[in-house]
């Protein structure tokens, strides 16, 4: 259900992260208070002033981590996609340095694989469905792996620049592999539910709060920002995913540029 939300623009991810945490937060504050015997004293009002930011400065210290580690994340992601297009276009020359005419088949498998990339496997990424690849992508890997495998070399040298095509071939299905596993990994769900308690826990906290318009504006305020931390987090969870999601750019470029266009 979530990854729904990844067809919305961030700032709209955003806006209903904080009005969520706004609304619980103003609603825990006066519910608990009124089914809990809470007093509105002094003392009451000094120990919810003293432990709510120490809550609050753990949860965002665990949002911070966890966005340091998504961002992380999102940068692999990215270096990814550009070695995994740079491995095809090395390819294609290696082809090409090897004999052009004998060599057009597989290359013309290359030039399909690549665009069923961005035309097939991507928008299934970008929805979250995308995680083990798609069948057509993945049969279409498999026939250029097979036309490089025939292909006859017979001089040494043609030997020596083979034995990088297949290096190369090599090093694009580990690429694919890597990338479909950065598309369905996102962080342990165990760091969402910490942040969702931490999260609670200060809300609940609110309701030893006084609840005038400067009380309500102050639990509000901490929900906000936690709220939007959130919001950042999950734009960034899954790195293919939404608008801030990593993009075949540079997939399209060696497509351009390839000796075969598919």
């Amino acid at each position: 259900m979530l990854h729904s939300l990844y067809a919305y623009p961030d700032w709209a991810i955003a806006g209903l992260f904080v009005a969520v945490a706004v609304a619980t937060s103003i609603a825990l504050m006066l519910g608990l208070r009124a089914v809990l015997p809470i007093r509105d004293d002094k003392d009451t009002f000094d120990i919810a002033i003293r432990v709510m930011p120490a809550v609050l400065s753990l949860t965002a210290f665990v949002l911070a981590f966890s966005i340091v580690q998504v961002k992380n994340e999102h940068v692999h992601a990215e270096k990814i996609t550009i070695d995994e297009a740079t491995s095809l276009a090395q390819l294609d020359r290696l082809l090409i340095r090897i004999d052009p005419q004998a060599t057009e088949p597989a290359r013309k498998a290359i030039a399909v694989y690549a665009r069923s990339i961005v035309a097939d496997e991507w928008p299934h990424m970008e929805v979250g469905e995308g995680g083990f690849g798609n069948d057509r992508t993945r049969d279409l890997l498999r026939t250029m792996s097979d036309l490089l495998h025939r292909l006859n070399v017979s001089d040494i040298k043609q030997s020596t620049t083979f034995n990088e095509v297949m290096g190369a071939a090599d090093q694009i299905e580990d690429l694919r592999d890597s990338r479909l596993r950065e598309a369905r990994e996102g962080i342990p769900s165990l760091f969402w539910m910490m942040i969702g308690l931490l999260t609670l826990l200060m809300m609940a906290l609110g309701a030893f709060i006084r609840p005038t318009f400067t009380g309500v504006v102050m639990v509000a305020s901490q929900a906000a920002a936690i709220g939007l931390l959130s919001a950042f987090l999950f734009s960034l969870d899954h790195p293919f995913q939404g608008e801030s999601g990593v993009t075949p750019w540079m997939l399209e470029r060696v497509i351009a540029g390839l000796s075969v266009k598919p």
